[in-house]
C-alpha cells in the first residue's frame, strides 16, 4: 500500500483531474457515486484549483461556488446538483458551510477520502 501526505494527494488529483478546458471524469468514481455526483467532484476540483492559484482558498481550504455557478459550468439543474452534492456530502467527499449574507456555499474537498476511489489505479 502507498502512503500519500494530504498535500500529496491534493496535487495528484488536481493535476490529473481539474483541468482548465474539460473534465475527467473517473469510471471507477462514477460507479461509486454516479455521473452527476462525479461530474461534480470534477468541477469541484477545477474551482479548488483556481481559488488555490489566486491564493483564495480560506484557512481551512474552503472556497465557495454557487448554484448558478455550478449550473453554467455543468449545465447540471439545481435539482440534479442537490442531489449530487446530498451523495458526495453521504460518501463524506465534500464538507459544505454556509456563510455570509445573503448566504453562500462554502466546499471543501475531503481529498484523503477521494483519493480511496483512485487508490488501486495509482498504485
Amino acid at each position: 500500500m502507498v502512503d500519500f501526505t494530504e498535500e500529496q494527494v491534493k496535487t495528484l488529483l488536481q493535476d490529473t483531474l481539474s483541468k482548465n478546458a474539460y473534465w475527467q471524469v473517473n469510471k471507477r468514481l462514477t460507479k461509486e457515486i454516479g455521473l452527476f455526483s462525479a461530474l461534480i467532484v470534477a468541477d469541484l476540483l477545477s474551482k479548488e484549483q483556481y481559488f488555490k492559484k489566486r491564493n483564495e482558498l480560506d484557512d481551512r481550504g474552503f472556497f465557495f461556488n454557487t448554484q448558478s455557478n455550478i449550473s453554467e459550468d455543468t449545465t447540471l439543474t439545481k435539482h440534479h446538483q442537490m442531489e449530487a452534492i446530498k451523495e458526495l456530502k453521504k460518501k463524506n467527499l465534500i464538507i459544505i458551510e454556509k456563510r455570509g449574507m445573503p448566504a453562500k456555499n462554502y466546499f471543501k474537498i475531503n481529498h484523503i477520502e477521494l483519493i480511496k476511489y483512485y487508490k488501486e489505479e495509482i498504485e
